[in-house]
């Protein structure tokens, strides 16, 4: 069996230490961030240790043992137990982190600014003011009245792009399973494991709040883009709610007839039915660009992101590391940032409504994708209509063009993170792909 993390344990260092010494002995291209599961225990990626390995030539708990890092215990564990330990921990019994809050660059957030967001608005006359073309969809735990997502002013009032009337829940938890299903318009009832997931990512995508964050504009990478959410779940593992995920795809792509649809959310271990993957050929067939989370603490990437009419996104730190916890593999499209993300949010289930720091997960990252293929689709719509119509062209003419413009950092190795980071401004300048130059992949 192949191991993706090293499960240890420690009674003397505490985890920022261990991270420290591990950093000092790896060149600056990687991220090394441990994932606490409890008090003393926490998940090492395994592809960690590989480098030490490769850099050093010897075996890598001897260096680190060599250099003052030794554990009370070490033992490979499987994917499956390593998600099993961090979707059941007690957050709460862990010790304090500090947030990481990563400087803005250029008057807007560091994630923003490292995909070129705002050279992008600026071609669509943006970011305040750009005339949509298209419209999104997002697959999720619901959605909440934040003012990121254009609820300002009047408890209750309605929002100029989140979409109310048109969202939906699909959700079904098993009825004894206590999970509170929600109404149904989609609304998150605020329950489970990942409640406000939702909003977080929501806001990721289409958030405007002028003045909102401390007197600063939260923006989201699609400013109030007309935006469609649809609950499936209160949490971010999926393999229960596939037929929910079936119906929901479905009804984003006829019904609601959106252009991109979001899933921040995967199924691990990753096999879908039938069913799903009729829904994921309806979209593609119909040009619907399916841009999925390639998935984290897992090294394969999850399902759907691993099927080839999806887009599978990995992530990345502001440093332009690949990002420790991100699943790599042959199937990532690209990457994007995923880490110390400036998020909309919720304190409590009560509110009040904020923004923090700390944010990550690809979750983010397909996010900030889903944002630029909406700013792609408005900005060369009359050509995409044209050339490809609403067809699996414009989704395959989609992904060429951001694999092949994708910034690669110098300190890349090859198949980590897909071709490279996202870059907004080079997606929406780059010439449309011609018709010939595509080819449908299979699912």
């Amino acid at each position: 069996m192949a191991y993706g993390n090293y499960l240890i344990e420690s009674d003397v260092l505490t985890f920022p230490a261990i991270q420290a010494a591990i950093n000092r002995l790896l060149l600056d291209g990687l991220d090394v961030r441990l994932t606490p599961v409890s008090r003393n225990r926490a998940l090492i990626p395994r592809h960690i240790l590989d480098a030490i390995k490769a850099q050093y030539g010897i075996d890598p708990w001897q260096y680190l043992q060599s250099n003052g890092v030794s554990f009370d215990k070490v033992n490979p564990i499987s994917d499956e137990d390593a998600l099993a330990l961090v979707t059941h921990r007690a957050i709460k019994e862990l010790d304090a982190q500090p947030d990481i809050a990563v400087p803005a660059i250029g008057g807007v957030q560091w994630h923003l600014a490292t995909i070129n967001a705002p050279q992008a608005w600026a071609l669509l006359g943006g970011p305040d003011t750009i005339a949509w073309t298209c419209k999104v969809g997002q697959i999720d735990t619901g959605f909440t009245r934040h003012p990121a997502l254009g609820y300002v002013g009047v408890a209750g009032g309605a929002s100029p792009w989140l979409l109310e009337a048109q969202c939906r829940n699909f959700y079904s938890p098993d009825p004894a399973s206590g999970n509170e299903p929600g109404d149904a318009y989609g609304e998150d009832p605020r329950s489970g494991p990942v409640w406000g997931h939702g909003t977080r990512i929501g806001a990721t995508i289409s958030g405007w709040h002028p003045g909102g964050d401390g007197g600063k504009t939260f923006y989201g990478c699609a400013p109030k883009v007309p935006h469609v959410v649809v609950r499936i779940t209160n949490t971010v593992l999926i393999n229960d709610q596939l037929s929910a995920l079936a119906d929901a795809l479905n009804y984003l792509v006829d019904v609601a007839q959106v252009d991109v649809v979001n899933l921040s959310m995967g199924a691990f271990p990753r096999i879908l039915t039938p069913k799903v993957k009729s829904a994921i050929n309806n979209a593609y067939d119909k040009g619907v660009v399916f841009v999925c989370a390639g998935g984290q603490f897992v090294s394969p990437v999850v399902a759907p992101a691993c099927y080839g009419r999806t887009i599978a996104v990995g992530g990345t730190t502001s440093k332009d590391q690949v990002w420790a916890k991100a699943s790599r593999g042959a199937e990532i499209d690209w990457s994007a940032p995923a880490a110390d993300i400036r998020r909309a949010t919720i304190e409590k289930k009560t509110g009040p409504y904020v923004y923090r720091d700390n944010g990550d997960g690809t979750s983010y990252a397909t996010a900030l994708s889903t944002g630029v293929a909406a700013l792609w689709l408005t900005h060369r719509a009359s050509e995409i209509s044209q050339k490809y119509g609403k067809t699996w062209m414009r989704v395959c003419a989609f992904r060429e063009i951001a694999k092949t413009t994708a910034r690669v950092p110098p300190v890349w190795g090859p198949g980590v993170g897909g071709t490279g980071i996202l870059d907004a401004a080079a997606v929406l300048g780059a010439a449309l792909p011609d018709v010939s130059a595509l080819k449908e992949p299979p699912i």
